[in-house]
């Protein structure tokens, strides 16, 4: 399996019988650029999220390297990759990094990384319009699949609605609220 649990980030909205969570599994990803017979690197282009990683990897019988252009915010520079062997660089700045092999950037041996940031759910402005209903609101990324589960002990979450954003700050009602204290996080899915 290429993803793993990286980190996991919670945030807390208090209230005296509500509680809220905002909690952010990330998995980073591992991507495969290959370095070819024909001077090009394979995909040229990757468009990543922080925290994943590339490796390159050498399919010719010549040595190539992975450099990052110069003046890069976040430079990296891989040595010479031989024949068969490969070498992984995990990003963990957002931003767009242009690079080459040393050897072949003449031949057009370049590449693009693009690393998105990527923004945890946060939760606030709990209220209950009324005895049956809880309502808060998330703030995330548009477009971003969400997972709402609740507790009534912190102990075992009840997944109760799987949301995709509809704008970076939404609203959700859970229609089927009780009076009993309950907690709420929100999870970032895939």
């Amino acid at each position: 399996m290429n993803k793993r649990l990286n980190k996991l980030k919670i945030a807390l909205v208090a209230g005296t019988v509500l509680g809220l969570f905002a909690a952010r599994i990330v998995f980073a990803t591992k991507y495969f650029v290959n370095m070819t017979l024909s001077y090009t690197f394979d995909p040229p282009s990757l468009t990543i999220e922080v925290g994943d990683t590339v490796t390159w990897f050498n399919q010719d019988i010549e040595d190539h390297t992975s450099t990052s252009d110069s003046g890069s915010t976040d430079p990296w520079d891989s040595g010479d990759v031989h024949s068969g062997d490969s070498w992984p660089r995990q990003f963990n700045s957002p931003g767009t990094f242009n690079y080459h092999c040393i050897y072949h950037f003449n031949q057009g041996m370049t590449g693009t990384i693009t690393v998105n940031s990527v923004v945890p759910p946060t939760l606030s402005s709990p209220m209950r319009p009324n005895n049956s209903q809880f309502q808060f609101t998330i703030s995330g990324t548009v477009g971003q699949t969400y997972i709402i589960e609740t507790s009534g002990n912190l102990a075992n979450w009840v997944a109760i609605a799987t949301n995709v954003a509809p704008s970076n700050v939404f609203n959700y009602t859970n229609t089927s609220a009780t009076n009993l204290t309950h907690f709420y996080r929100v999870k970032q899915g895939l």
